[in-house]
């Protein structure tokens, strides 16, 4: 079985999984225990009886803080962001739709399944045109925390070329190698 404390890495590639298929809130969920109790120094990974990706239905309007400037996966932190522009999209979808005069809500094509970070009741009953401001300063925050950790992955992102064939075995943080890891995990969520 694998070990809760994830000696191979896999926690690294479930994040933009969970995005491509659309399961945000559950992304959203995983990444918020990683950053807050997976963090903690005293959580006993051997203990099988402690609480273990608990969290259920976590608020994606939250503050970005306990992302922001500490610690964290570079995959995790690009996760984080692609989650949160997703939410700023559902909810300038949503203003949208209020805004319709006929009631009707925007239809979506064929084959389209929407996120299920739209049904969080946070988002349903939350003032949209206050919250897509304060999305784009958290995701403006979370870009630059990623360009921090890496000032290599947001121009790969734009431009991946050779970076999305390279398997490094190893890598620093900030480094080339790092970058192309997180990019292979997170391209196709994007």
């Amino acid at each position: 079985y694998l070990s809760r404390g994830d000696n191979m890495g896999s926690r690294d590639v479930i994040p933009s999984l969970m995005i491509r298929l659309q399961q945000d809130q559950e992304c959203y969920d995983f990444l918020k225990w990683w950053a807050t109790t997976g963090q903690q120094d005293d959580y006993d990974w051997g203990n099988n009886t402690l609480p273990y990706l608990d969290v259920r239905n976590a608020n994606p309007l939250e503050p970005v803080d306990i992302f922001c400037g500490r610690w964290i996966d570079l995959p995790h932190l690009v996760a984080v962001t692609l989650v949160k522009v997703k939410v700023l999209q559902v909810l300038q979808g949503l203003l949208e739709d209020m805004g319709r005069p006929d009631g009707m809500t925007h239809m979506p094509e064929l084959g389209f399944c929407p996120s299920t970070i739209s049904n969080n009741p946070n988002i349903i009953t939350c003032d949209k045109r206050v919250e897509i401001g304060r999305l784009k300063a958290q995701i403006r925050a979370l870009y630059n925390d990623v360009h921090k950790l890496n000032a290599h992955f947001w121009p790969a992102l734009m431009n991946p070329g050779k970076h999305l064939d390279a398997k490094p075995m190893r890598f620093s943080v900030g480094s080339v190698e790092q970058m192309q890891m997180a990019l292979n995990f997170t391209y196709e969520a994007w």
